[in-house]
């Protein structure tokens, strides 16, 4: 390939990742399986696939899909991890009727796949911000997440377990965007599908008002949050990266015994 050719290629993929960075999910998935608030909004999704588009994307909880079905359109690679195997067959089947290419990891989080550029979910218990970040750091310690990694956050105004996370870790945050959004009309019209015993907190009051959204780098949790890195699962390698996120664990554990001797101390 001559140099004139490589520009005019590169002109050309900045001009088609401008096109995908301004998708709608509104449009991509017209007509979703679920309803806000038992997933995030459709309004929500459209930013994160600005936020990933030409990215690679791990999403944790992807439960139906209305979210990935979008994300996977702007995302250069897209993961689901989802712990119910009902859904996971209805994402595989959903996926190949689009005809897009997802990677459904069938398992518990902790356990699964997590590298990639961005990694994003919405919390419902088990799943949770702290377990969460906690479960990334780690990972990142050890090696099987890249520095460069960052997590998305979502959190509903409307939701006293998102607001109180957001006061706690809002400071850790390099960007953030409030988002707002109705769809209480599409949430009554699919209230009738859904097991509104088995979903905490679902209402469709709770299908108008605003998210922030919130980029994470993961290299900066800190160990008020994720703890001590499990430096005995740290493997060896010659890889400088590797070799980095390795001494920042080991620096990470030294300082925090310092603090706790300085504690002892002061007493």
């Amino acid at each position: 390939m001559t140099q004139e050719s490589s520009r005019v290629t590169s002109r050309v993929k900045k001009v088609l990742w401008r096109r995908v960075a301004m998708i709608d999910c509104r449009e991509a998935v017209a007509k979703p399986v679920d309803a806000s608030p038992v997933r995030s909004p459709q309004t929500v999704h459209s930013k994160i696939a600005h936020l990933v588009a030409g990215k690679s994307l791990v999403e944790i909880g992807t439960r139906n899909g209305d979210g990935m079905m979008c994300f996977a359109r702007a995302a250069a690679s897209v993961s689901a991890i989802e712990f119910d195997e009902e859904y996971c067959r209805k994402l595989e089947a959903r996926a190949k009727s689009h005809s897009i290419t997802l990677d459904v990891q069938c398992q518990d989080y902790r356990h699964a796949t997590l590298d990639a550029d961005f990694i994003t979910w919405w919390q419902q218990k088990p799943l949770t911000n702290r377990g969460a970040l906690r479960t990334l750091k780690h990972a990142q310690c050890i090696g099987l997440i890249r520095e460069t990694a960052e997590a998305i956050l979502l959190f509903d105004h409307s939701w006293k377990n998102d607001v109180r996370d957001l006061d706690r870790i809002k400071r850790l945050f390099t960007w953030t965007e409030v988002v707002r959004f109705d769809e209480k009309e599409e949430c009554e019209a699919l209230k009738s599908q859904i097991r509104e015993n088995a979903e905490s907190g679902f209402t469709c009051e709770r299908a108008s008002g605003a998210f922030t959204v919130a980029r994470l780098p993961v290299n900066r949790i800190p160990l008020s949050i994720a703890g001590p890195c499990q430096l005995s699962k740290v493997y060896v390698t010659t890889s400088s990266t590797s070799s980095f996120v390795f001494l920042s664990c080991v620096g990470s554990l030294l300082l925090l015994l310092l603090a706790r001797r300085r504690r002892k101390r002061s007493v």
